[in-house]
């Protein structure tokens, strides 16, 4: 399954399928989450009646029983490979990562009616800024996604590590920047306009100061989880 973060202050994961199990961290204490917009792959999904909700009727007050769902996050090993078989909830809840996907009357994550486009380069692909006005920043690959607080100036050159064609913006594609900072789509959504454009090899401009920089102030950056 295939699901896109509708939250717009992103979505953590946990280490169960609650929301009172503990949020997966890095060394470093950053919380492992994934933003509005980006699209998670999951292996199984649970449902289960979560805490109860005041439903007010015409003579009193009841508690109704709320549906809470969560996913799990896919991982490429060979317990996942295995035949269909009955899997128990002990067996199903160990050793996963988890998100939410509905709780408390909120929907969190929607399933992507088609698999989405996933390019990823580690070493990153190259993009200049062309736009005069800049490029702004987003936290995910949403244009409901949070802005940041930074803005990239035409002719900047970045490094993308990742590409995504979002479900539901027709040839709009979403580029990662490989340093951490966040999202930028590919064109203005409003006027339409081109915002980056790729540099290739054998291009001059590739040998500059400035791309030489921007490759080395991502040589130490540290790839999230996938």
């Amino acid at each position: 399954f295939w699901f896109r973060v509708l939250s717009k202050t992103g979505m953590p994961v946990r280490q169960g399928p609650s929301r009172r199990a503990t949020c997966i961290q890095s060394d470093k204490g950053d919380a492992f989450r994934f933003e509005c917009g980006e699209i998670l792959r999951v292996s199984e999904i649970l449902s289960f009646a979560g805490p109860s909700l005041p439903l007010a009727s015409k003579t009193e007050e009841v508690q109704v029983p709320s549906l809470e769902i969560f996913a799990k996050l896919y991982r490429n090993t060979k317990t996942n490979n295995v035949a269909s078989h009955a899997i128990g909830f002990s067996e199903l809840i160990q050793h996963g990562e988890w998100v939410q996907v509905y709780g408390s009357k909120n929907t969190y994550l929607e399933e992507c009616r088609e698999k989405p486009s996933i390019e990823r380069n580690v070493e990153g692909w190259m993009y200049e800024v062309i736009c005069h006005a800049g490029a702004k920043i987003r936290r995910g690959p949403s244009q409901d996604a949070e802005q940041t607080s930074h803005v990239l100036k035409l002719n900047e050159i970045v490094l993308i590590n990742e590409r995504v064609i979002e479900c539901t913006d027709k040839g709009v594609v979403w580029l990662r920047l490989k340093d951490g900072r966040g999202w930028i789509p590919n064109v203005e959504e409003e006027h339409n306009k081109r915002l980056l454009m790729r540099l290739h090899v054998g291009d001059q401009r590739n040998s500059n100061n400035n791309a030489q920089s921007v490759a080395n102030k991502s040589a130490g950056f540290l790839s999230r989880i996938f």
